[in-house]
């Protein structure tokens, strides 16, 4: 728990995935985001532990206890920093740190779309566009680049 993969492992993917990922490329990224996922998702937990330690040694007026707590705060936080730093070099986008949601950013069939994947699922099995949060199922993602419709001079669609 808590060790975030080496930054040449990540800095490796970001290579590959330039920023845009396929579904290939996002899976094969997968296990790698996994690990760091769950320790982000571990670490936020703690982040949130050790806060309320934070604030209840403050409240009780125990300054050992404070500063304890405090340095503990402070080394959970730089870990789970490194742990973000990670994910932005690989190009997956974190989306909740409670869930462990990610997206991967995409292109495919030249429309821009996200990839998603919620730790605890096997694989990646939803996508969403940009601009839209609802996930829907991966078989659904279109593989044709969509159709333009552009009118003639008489006002009539054609594709």
């Amino acid at each position: 728990m808590y060790a975030c993969p080496t930054r040449a492992h990540a800095q490796t993917l970001a290579a590959a995935g330039r920023g845009r990922f396929t579904l290939a490329s996002a899976r094969r990224a997968l296990p790698l985001v996994r690990r760091v996922v769950e320790d982000v998702v571990a670490l936020h937990a703690r982040v949130l532990d050790v806060q309320e330690m934070v604030e209840s040694a403050e409240a009780a007026g125990a300054p050992v206890q404070w500063q304890r707590a405090h340095h503990e705060l402070v080394a959970v936080v730089t870990k789970l920093r490194d742990c973000l730093d990670e994910l932005e070099m690989i190009g997956a986008e974190l989306k909740d740190f409670a869930s462990g949601q990610v997206d991967f950013p995409a292109t495919v069939a030249g429309r821009a779309v996200r990839l998603c994947w919620r730790l605890g699922e096997p694989d990646i099995l939803f996508w969403h566009a940009p601009d839209e949060t609802a996930r829907q199922p991966i078989e659904t993602l279109p593989q044709q680049p969509l159709r333009t419709q552009r009118r003639t001079p008489a006002g009539m669609l054609f594709s």
